[in-house]
């Protein structure tokens, strides 16, 4: 059985990152190892057949990555990230990212974290009351490529935030590789700086060696340099009920990016009648905040989110907008509108 401590809990939360040697078992973990194991083979292939892998004013790769996403099936996308980048902070080559998010979503929400991971990353109960999974898949990385730039993943656009990090963290990324072997990340820890990025923080950036990693998406990281052959690690990227309101606001993520992530399971207490038309409830709009509402009525059948929550009444307010990012396609739509809802 795998603990965490209070030490575990401050270098995640203080520091932004905990190497680990284990952690417990989710059915989430091997699903993204089972698809790196189908698939991985596959697109590296299709990424060789488009070399050269140069694009003006794009990162590099990113014409190769749009078109090996046309050719790939089943809700799986890949996209160039941030670059490699030699001493002199010069473009060298991609690095790329195969998404499975999407194929993730047509299952039907995501499984809960086991309790003691559950608590690490969301000490407060609050957090834990309706989080996200934001990204999922596995990082691909050319042979013999240089550092990467350094980077944080999610970052504001304003140049004093709403909504800012404070002493808990709320976007979080477990990272390990497919064959038991070491992580290599860098990270500067307590790095937590918008995304700036100056020349000390190359200084003091340290490479982890565990095979196990978690951690804040909002801290200062890049992936190491590589040997002469093509290198994954394996990733899911965790969203707090905190870091979901934040993700709207600040130019956090686009409205297209919202789309694509993944609900977990609700810990929603009560009888289904809590939930039926008519019944009062706060509702989460554009603006990040909760308002009072009537729940509207439900259709089956229906095919997105925005259709169920359209009759939804507000209380001596003018209706506006759901949240995009709430917009969900395809499956669970009652457990779905309860992310966006909560009991009166």
């Amino acid at each position: 059985m795998v603990c965490f401590g209070d030490e575990d809990r401050r270098k995640l939360h203080e520091d932004g990152c905990l190497e680990l040697h284990g952690w417990p078992h989710w059915e989430v973990f091997s699903m993204v190892e089972g698809y790196h194991r189908r698939l991985s083979a596959q697109v590296v292939s299709l990424l060789e057949a488009k070399k050269p892998w140069k694009d003006e004013d794009q990162r590099p790769g990113t014409a190769a990555a749009w078109e090996v996403s046309r050719e790939m099936e089943g809700g799986v996308y890949v996209s160039a990230v941030h670059p490699s980048v030699n001493d002199q902070c010069e473009e060298t080559g991609p690095r790329f990212y195969v998404s499975i998010i999407e194929a993730a979503i047509r299952r039907g929400p995501a499984p809960r974290l086991p309790p003691a991971l559950e608590e690490l990353v969301w000490p407060r109960l609050k957090d834990r009351r309706e989080p996200w999974i934001t990204e999922l898949g596995w990082t691909l990385v050319p042979p013999g490529s240089d550092p990467q730039t350094l980077h944080v993943d999610i970052l504001s656009s304003e140049e004093e935030p709403p909504r800012p990090r404070r002493s808990v963290g709320r976007f979080h990324h477990l990272l390990w590789k497919c064959d038991g072997g070491p992580c290599t990340t860098k990270v500067v820890c307590t790095g937590f700086t918008e995304g700036t990025v100056e020349d000390w923080h190359y200084e003091v950036q340290r490479q982890v060696r565990s095979p196990k990693l978690i951690l804040d998406s909002e801290m200062l990281h890049c992936g190491a340099s590589t040997p002469k052959r093509w290198t994954s690690t394996l990733t899911v990227q965790l969203c707090s009920t905190s870091g979901w309101r934040a993700l709207h606001c600040a130019g956090r993520a686009s409205q297209d990016a919202l789309w694509y992530v993944w609900p977990m399971e609700a810990q929603v207490k009560g009888t289904p009648e809590m939930w039926a038309p008519g019944a009062k409830v706060e509702a989460l709009w554009e603006d990040g905040f909760w308002y009072a509402a009537k729940r509207g009525a439900w259709t089956p059948g229906l095919r997105s989110v925005s259709a169920v929550m359209t009759p939804i009444v507000f209380f001596g307010k003018t209706r506006i907008h759901p949240l995009q990012g709430s917009f969900y396609p395809t499956f669970g739509l009652e457990q779905n509108l309860m992310k966006m809802m909560r009991h009166l």
